[in-house]
C-alpha cells in the first residue's frame, strides 16, 4: 500500500492586524511623549512715550555691575573685558555681597547677534538661582527648594532681581544715574523685544 506524501508548504503570516497595531503604537507614543516647548524671555519693554513715565533713581556706583555687549559679541564688565564663562561666578559673588542694594545694568548693542545676547540672559538667570541657593544653604543649612514658602520668600526678597537694561549705547556715567530697574519674573513664557531682537 502506497502512502501519499503531503506537500508541506510554508504557512502565510497573517498581517491583517499589523496596520491597527502600528496606529495604536503611534498614538501611544504621541500621547506619552513630552514635546519640546520653546520658551522666550520675559521682559519689560520701554514705555511708548519716552517723555512720560520717566523715573530715575540714584545708585551708588559700588553697587552697580555694568555689563556691555558690543556688536561683535565682546563682553565687558565695568569697562573690563570678560569671558562669558567667568561672568556667572562674578555675578554670584556680586549679588551676594551687595544684597538688596545691587543693580545689574545691561547695555547691548542692537547690532549684536542673537546667540551672545540670549546666552547673557541665561547666565543672569542661572547666577540669581545659584546665589539664592547659596544664601539658603548659609542661612538655613538647606537648599532653596527644601525651605518652607515663608523662608523661601525671605531668601528671594533678600536677593531680588534688580536689572536695568539700557536701550541706547550710552555708558553709565560716574555720578551713576540709571533708569528705574526692572524686576524680571522667574518664569519666561513669552518673547522679548529689544532693538533688533524679538
Amino acid at each position: 500500500m502506497r502512502i501519499r506524501r503531503r506537500d508541506k508548504g510554508v504557512p502565510e503570516l497573517n498581517t491583517t492586524s499589523t496596520a491597527d497595531i502600528s496606529f495604536m503604537l503611534l498614538i501611544f507614543f504621541l500621547v506619552t511623549s513630552s514635546m519640546y516647548e520653546a520658551k522666550g524671555l520675559l521682559g519689560q519693554l520701554p514705555p511708548k512715550d519716552k517723555d512720560n513715565d520717566k523715573k530715575e533713581i540714584i545708585v551708588d556706583k559700588e553697587n552697580v555691575m555694568a555689563i556691555t555687549l558690543d556688536a561683535e559679541g565682546k563682553l565687558m564688565v565695568n569697562d573690563s573685558l570678560c569671558e562669558m564663562s567667568a561672568l556667572k561666578g562674578q555675578m554670584e559673588e556680586f549679588i551676594i555681597r551687595r544684597g538688596k542694594e545691587h543693580l545689574l545694568t545691561i547695555d547691548a548693542s542692537p547690532e549684536c547677534r542673537y546667540e551672545p545676547y540670549f546666552h547673557l540672559q541665561q547666565i543672569i538667570g542661572e547666577a540669581y538661582k545659584e546665589a539664592r541657593e547659596m544664601k539658603a544653604q548659609k542661612d538655613y543649612g538647606r537648599g532653596l527648594a527644601e525651605l518652607t514658602s515663608i523662608d523661601r520668600d525671605k531668601v528671594i526678597t533678600s536677593l531680588p532681581q534688580r536689572i536695568a537694561e539700557n536701550f541706547h549705547d550710552a555708558p553709565v556715567p560716574e555720578a551713576t544715574t540709571v533708569p528705574e530697574y526692572t524686576t524680571v519674573p522667574e518664569a519666561s513664557p513669552s518673547g522679548k523685544k529689544k532693538g533688533g531682537r524679538p
